[in-house]
């Protein structure tokens, strides 16, 4: 299989990528997941727990969390599209996302393989979700245990449906 955050190719067996460290959860890859909502969203920020941690840190957090830092810092402002399933909340690259309706069954495992990802955040590390403001930009903020990740929304009437979603997906609502 491919690594999702480096493309690389790693074993079937291995727990995490030999090149990058990105943890590997092959059991995922055959499951199909329920679209619960999707939308245009912009990436704003990210404030993450571990990112101060140095590169050559020893803790697999501090690698961890340089990687989410790296990834962060590479797309900040960038359009895109947010997918939210039963499982988790992905964002990337808005084309090949956006062709993803919700109540269909989805596959992630072709749009990790092709880089499409940037984000991909299970719901069981999501602690909960607010509404922020950035400038004229209404944001919706997931909480989560790496840290806290930002996303822009086009108008802020989209904000509760998007709520609504993850409170359902998450067992609040």
């Amino acid at each position: 299989m491919n690594c999702p955050e480096c493309a690389k190719q790693v074993p079937d067996t291995a727990a995490t990528c030999p090149n990058c460290g990105c943890p590997m959860d092959s059991s995922e890859s055959s499951i199909n997941e329920v679209v619960l909502k999707e939308g245009f969203v912009t990436f704003s920020n990210a404030n993450l727990k571990d990112a101060a941690v140095g590169i050559a840190g020893t803790l697999a957090g501090g690698i961890i969390g340089n990687r989410l830092a790296r990834k962060a810092a590479d797309n900040l402002g960038k359009n895109g599209h947010g997918v939210l399933t039963d499982r988790r909340f992905v964002f990337g690259n808005s084309k090949p996302l956006k062709k993803i309706a919700v109540g269909t069954s989805v596959n992630f495992g072709e749009h990790r393989a092709k880089g499409d990802i940037v984000f991909d955040i299970p719901l069981a590390d999501i602690v909960g979700i607010s509404q922020g403001k950035q400038g004229f930009s209404t944001l919706f903020i997931l909480e989560t245990n790496d840290g806290v990740y930002k996303f822009a929304l086009m108008k802020k009437s989209q904000y509760p449906e998007w709520e609504s979603a993850f409170n359902k997906a998450l067992g609040k609502g």
